[in-house]
Parts: C-alpha cells; structure tokens; sequence
C-alpha cells in the first residue's frame, strides 16, 4: 500500500479525531462564558468591521468593532449588563472617549470610541478636565458614582480616538486580570454562516534554529466555499523541515470586511501539530503579535501571514498545543507528509487547506554578511565608530545577525552619517537604545533642537526625540531598526483657524488646526498645546487624525470681548503663540 494510498484509510481516522476535536474543552469554549447575561450594545443589528484577535499593527485587536447602521456617529449605545462605572478615560488616540463598566458576574465591558457620554458623566468629566486643567484625562470615579441597568444609555457611537471610521469598539474583560476575552463566545447575536477565506500559503525552509533560510508564496485555489489546495499537488523543500504561514481572512454575513479568525489548527498525517487560539490574552502579551505574524512580509507587502510555528522568543499564550520544534515540521526525502490546516471563526465556519510535502536535495545555506550576533535570549550591545546599538533581553523574538554600514549623504540639515542599522523588517519587542554621534558641531542653544532620526521603508523621516549623555552621544529609545541619522528641527509649530472670527456670536464652536513640519514616532512627545480664553484655561479637545483643536461653547464664555490665546510645542521645544480677541 502505497503512503497516499493510505492516506484514505487514515482520512476516517481523521475525521473522527475532528468530529471528537469539535467536543473537546479547546473547540467549546461558550461553556465556560454567560450566554444570556450580556445584550446587544447597540440599537440595531450587530454588524462587524472587526474581530477580536484579529492581527493589527503591533497588537492583537482586544474587542469587536460593531458597524454604525448608516456610516455615521450619534447611534445609541447602552449597557451590554447592569454594572458601576469602573474607568473613564479621553484621549486623542487610542480609545478615545471610553466608558468602562464592571459587572457583578466578575466582567467588565469596555465601550471605546464614543462621540459622547452619557449626560450625567459628560457633566463629570468636563468638571474633571477643568479641574486638571487637561483634555485627556484617566478617572475612576467612586464605587457606585454612576450605576446603569441594561439596556441604559451610556453613550454615544462616535469616531474617537484611533479610529478610521464611526463604529463601537466592545470588549469584554475578566475584572480581576483586565484580560480581554473573545466577546463572541458569550452569544451576542451575530449571523455568520460564512467560513474563513485562505488566499496564501507561505513556505518557510528552516535551521535548527528555526531561522529562514529561504521562502515562496503559493497562492491557494479555491475548490468550493470551503475547501482549498495548491496549484501544486506535492510541495518539494530543500531543507530539513520547514514551518508555514497562511493568509486567512474571516467574512461575516452581509459585510465585505476581512476579519480576524478564532482558531487555527495543523494537522501532520491525521495527528494534531499545532492549535492558534484567540480566546482570551493579556495586553501585556499583545505585542507577540509580531512574532505570530510574519513581520518582514508585513513591512515589506503589507501581508498578514499566521505563523504555525513558533519563534524561540515567542512567549504569546494562544497555542495550547504544538508537536516538533515549536510546531516546525521535519521533512523526509521518500516519505511524503500530509499536511492540513483548519481555519476557524468563532461560529464553528472552517475552511481546510491539504497538501503533501517532502524534502528535496539540501544544500549548504550562503554565508551570512553581518557585523555582529545579538542572542535573542540575552541581547547584546554594538559599537562602532558614531554608533552604539544596546538590545535589552528579550526584545527579540529570535537571534539577531546585525548587519551595519554607514553612507554618506548630502543633506546639509543632517548632523550626522546615515547608519543602516539592521533592517526595519526585523521586529523588537521591547525598546532598544540607540546612541549617534554629531559630525558636526552645534551651538549651546541648539542642542535641545537635534533628535534623532528614523527613515521609514518610503523614506520619511521621522523623529525619535532623544537625549545627549554624558558619552557625547544623542541616544533614543526606538522599536525599529532600519537608517538613522540626527535631524535638527527649529521650526515651530502652524496654529491656523478653521472656525474662528472676531464676531463669535452665534456659533457653537471654534477649530483651529495645529501641524508640525516634524512627524514623531516611538517616545518622542507629540504636539502639546495650552488654551486661554481671558488668562483662564479653556477646554480644547484634540482630534488627532483631523490635527483639529476644538472648544465648544458651554456657558462658560460669558457675552461681550475676549482674548483669545493659544500656545503649541513640539517635541524639540519650539513654540507658536497665536493671540486674538473675540466677541460673543
């Protein structure tokens, strides 16, 4: 009998095993959640742009995004459970307004993005951002302060914060740890009768390490709504084992979002190898998303890629369960393996890839070009001539080869050469510390006006802040690798009205947009900003993704003439002043 011939015997065998796999502890999770304690937090159907786990930009997403009905904000959002308000927190990013409520039944939801909160703590709030003298603000208000029964308004569905659109983002946490849980193990009422969509599959030749020595792209053929294969029907690797990424997607019902799936499992001739999960993680463990997915694809294509194995320096606790070298699979020359792969989402919709694999002819790998070797379990420290590079442990998710070269340019502004330092498709977990040196010298004054530079992969320059130590270095804290410099910026921040006249009567706000000729990233501080209206602090809120200051009128501006002064700085210090007088 010959090894696929056997395979079809096994196939019962299989199938078996899924059947008594969709039963077990790992597949039913909704025993363990309420299915009829938590409602719908909105008015109308849940729709989804969003799933929890899904793969984001550093983080895995912690909650569901539910649609507004129309494309706009303002819709009804009330409380999922009777609860106390635990948490309110405003900022310009992130969340945004965001209520959170806990539960007697030892959860807590979280409510982000609102456009308003509920009267009595709109009220709150603003008398808090007063008080402190700040838009963003982090309350805990007293145990019992504001309650609200289920089904109560708390707020409003808005576009706050980090959001590209007006939508609810909602989670559900268990109060003791914070851990955001998967809200659709608890029977929220989503339709969902489609399964996961597989576009690619990765092929990853691996050491012992577990390090790639090579890779290819498949895209996969689609044999129904469920089912997909190779354009090949043997896979031939030349190496030793190997390890797999595949691009999947969830879809739901009547929405063309691709979504985040719940679950993915390999299986190697019929035996279980690898389980993905995304029932519940801790934001402390959320950046091993970078190490989950593959990141060099993310920064080069902008692919999203599942990994089936894992990196040594990965330490995320959504696998319950590998075989092999963290889920990497060893090939054998005559002995073809069949290999399966089960997407999921958290309606129970799969959709399976199966293809069989060997090993080809191995030949040596080429020789690595690198300047140093910095151990994924222990980090390490680089010098060379202008430059240090210190990776703390266990900021990488595997061994580092650093390749350094420094170039010349002729940008006059730079005060120093361009370092390639790595490569910004390689991840960090944790900040590392870079330290440059000026080739050129600066006045006394304009020392605190130098940062340190970052280029993206399009080749914008970004600042990374920085500090001067006592080694005569600029060092910065960074989370990327890739081309630095050090930049010098002594251009103040623009202040220009977008509604604002010397006649103010009748209008229920004024805006004015804040730009800085200097993009910031990792620790470099944003745009600061500070408003009064007749020597009193006045409440702007900051919208970041529209860079627009607003006041809304309250009361607090009584009738007749006012001055009008606002102050902005930016991360180097420099600092625009624009004054004017109104009336109301």
């Amino acid at each position: 009998m010959t090894v696929k011939t056997s395979y079809v015997v096994g196939l019962l065998i299989t199938t078996m095993m899924i059947f008594l796999y969709g039963f077990s502890p790992i597949a039913k999770k909704t025993d363990k959640y309420p299915q009829d304690y938590f409602i719908n937090p909105i008015t109308h159907h849940l729709r989804l742009s969003g799933t929890f786990g899904e793969l984001r930009t550093g983080h895995f997403h912690s909650g569901i995004d539910i649609k507004s009905p129309d494309g706009r904000s303002g819709h009804p959002v009330v409380a999922a459970a009777g609860g106390t308000v635990a948490r309110i927190k405003v900022s310009a990013g992130g969340y945004g307004r965001a209520i959170y409520l806990r539960h007697p039944n030892g959860y807590t939801t979280v409510y982000a993005h609102l456009k308003r909160f509920a009267q009595p703590i709109e009220q709150w709030v603003k008398a808090q951002q007063y008080r402190r003298k700040s838009f963003e603000v982090d309350l805990y208000p007293t145990d019992g302060q504001f309650r609200f029964e289920q089904g109560d308004l708390i707020g409003l569905m808005g576009n706050s914060g980090a959001s590209s659109g007006p939508h609810l983002h909602f989670e559900i946490r268990k109060t003791l740890t914070q851990q955001p849980i998967n809200p659709l193990l608890f029977g929220l009422p989503v339709r969902d009768n489609t399964p996961p969509r597989m576009y690619q599959l990765k092929v990853y030749s691996l050491n012992d390490k577990l390090e790639t020595l090579s890779d290819r792209t498949f895209s996969l053929r689609s044999e129904g709504p469920n089912r997909y294969r190779l354009p090949i029907d043997t896979l031939i690797v030349a190496a030793w084992r190997v390890g797999f990424g595949l691009q999947v997607f969830d879809l739901l019902d009547h929405t063309p979002n691709r979504n985040g799936i719940y679950r993915l499992r390999m299986y190697v001739n019929d035996s279980l190898w690898y389980v993905f999960e995304m029932e519940r993680f801790s934001f402390a463990q959320t950046r091993y998303l970078n190490a989950h997915a593959d990141y060099a694809a993310r920064i080069c294509c902008k692919d999203w890629f599942n990994r089936t194995y894992l990196l040594p320096g990965n330490r995320l606790k959504a696998y319950p369960h590998w075989s092999g070298q963290r889920g990497a699979l060893p090939l054998y020359k005559k002995r073809p393996t069949h290999v399966r792969l089960l997407a999921e989402d958290a309606h129970g919709n799969q959709s399976e890839l199966t293809f069989w694999i060997r090993r080809g002819q191995v030949k040596p790998p080429p020789p690595r070009s690198y300047n140093a070797h910095i151990p994924w379990a222990s980090g390490g420290t680089f010098r060379t001539d202008g430059l240090v590079l210190h990776v703390p442990k266990s900021a990488l998710y595997q061994d580092l080869y650093l390749y350094c070269d420094v170039q010349t340019h002729t940008d006059k502004s730079l005060l120093s050469p361009l370092f390639q330092v790595g490569s910004p498709e390689i991840p960090l977990h944790r900040w590392a510390n870079i330290g440059l040196s000026a080739t050129k010298m600066l006045p006394a004054a304009l020392r605190d006006k130098a940062f340190v530079g970052w280029y993206t992969p399009e080749g914008k320059l970004m600042s990374c802040g920085g500090q001067w130590q006592s080694d005569g270095m600029l060092h910065a804290q960074v989370r990327q690798l890739g081309y630095f410099t050090i930049g010098i910026d002594t251009i103040p921040p623009q202040i220009k009205p977008v509604t604002f006249s010397t006649n103010m009567k009748g209008y229920s706000q004024m805006r004015f947009r804040i730009t800085d000729n200097q993009p910031t990233t990792g620790k470099a501080r944003g745009l600061r900003y500070r408003a009064t209206v007749d020597g009193q602090w006045i409440l702007m809120e900051y919208d970041a993704k529209s860079n627009l200051l607003i006041h809304r009128f309250d009361g607090r501006i009584g009738k007749g003439e006012h001055s009008l002064r606002i102050e902005v700085t930016d991360d180097r210090g420099n600092t625009t002043l624009w004054e004017n007088t109104f009336v109301r």
